[in-house]
């Protein structure tokens, strides 16, 4: 009986961790749980600490910072997997030793405590522009640490795997889309993301090749909103001021062409212009409500990448080997009425 109410406890929390939501709809009492998980962990951590401090005979409150990222690589390294499934304590033990091997063996090479950090596990990044981070990227990929490139690519491909859409071809799909819902002609506002970031470089460019094939298709304002909803408000305003008539807004993602919507709206000509944007987010605020709610003609999925990242790093811990490169799929999603 203790056996299955501990089975039972457990499955809850694997439960409330995939989805809270769901988990409360379905009876759990999710608040009750999540206390318990607290104090289980706060006792242990201080367990560990008492432990800690008899050992060194002193105490630093800066003592333990980032050592759950030694715990994650353990569990790991000791077999379980991080997107579901089950481990062993026996394994976790061996993961403990094998971290502890290492931190001893970097320690007694002088190594910096700060390239420690990197050194033990991997790096996931995405970044905001690619021509920053390209040589701190090279460096750490030359000097053998996994780097998975996430999302936004850098220049070059002196990483460990990259995880994302094609942006372009999301681009042209939004390209394909405006041309069929305008009947191949129309006057548009293409509203940028942040330059010198791939995706709005590349969306771009995907969405001017799929329309230059129809030459009724005009692209008339194209401001930067840098992908920021408050951003893309005056910018709107300027374009609406300036363009009696606006037939679509193309906007590099949802929050902008959301933003676009509302602009419109606060003049009263949100009817007359059709919105598009891309990321197709779930939860209130994204794209996917926002289609439903009749303020997007469509917006274009693009996927986080994050479960995918999680199983490449899981590999590469393992010693496994990876692709270079996963370009993950896409889904329109539209707004018939619109």
């Amino acid at each position: 009986m203790r056996r299955a109410t501990r089975a039972a406890a457990l499955r809850y929390l694997y439960a409330i961790g995939g989805n809270e939501s769901a988990a409360r709809l379905a009876g759990i009492r999710v608040s009750w749980h999540k206390a318990r998980v607290c104090v289980i962990s706060g006792v242990l951590a201080g367990l560990a600490g008492l432990v800690h401090c008899a050992q060194l005979e002193q105490g630093n409150p800066n003592d333990g910072v980032a050592y759950e990222l030694d715990a994650i690589a353990a569990v790991v390294i000791g077999g379980t997997s991080l997107s579901g499934g089950t481990g062993s304590v026996a394994g976790t033990l061996v993961g403990i030793l094998t971290i502890g091997v290492i931190n001893n063996s970097m320690g007694l090479n002088n190594v910096d405590a700060n390239l420690q950090l990197i050194l033990k596990g991997a790096i996931i990044l995405s970044p905001n522009e690619a021509k920053p981070l390209t040589p701190i990227v090279k460096r750490a990929f030359e000097a053998g640490v996994p780097v998975i490139v996430l999302d936004r690519e850098i220049e070059g491909d002196t990483y460990t795997t990259f995880i994302g859409a094609d942006n372009r071809a999301i681009g042209h799909a939004a390209g394909e889309y405006v041309a069929k819902v305008l009947n191949g002609a129309g006057d548009i506002v293409e509203i940028k993301g942040l330059p010198g970031s791939t995706p709005a470089r590349d969306r771009s460019e995907g969405f001017r090749e799929a329309i230059a094939r129809v030459p009724t298709l005009r692209i008339i304002h194209d401001p930067v909103a840098n992908w920021l909803r408050e951003e893309v408000m005056s910018q709107m305003e300027s374009a609406l001021a300036a363009h009696p008539k606006i037939d679509l807004v193309y906007a590099h993602n949802d929050p902008m062409a959301i933003g676009a919507n509302l602009a419109a709206k606060a003049k009263g000509r949100e009817a007359k212009i059709k919105f598009v944007g891309i990321d197709g987010l779930p939860g209130l605020d994204g794209g996917r409500q926002a289609v439903q709610d009749g303020k997007l003609a469509a917006t274009f999925v693009y996927p986080t990448g994050g479960k995918e990242a999680v199983a490449i790093v899981t590999k590469i811990l393992k010693g496994e080997q990876v692709p270079h490169r996963i370009t993950l799929a896409t889904e329109q999603i539209a707004n018939a009425a619109r």
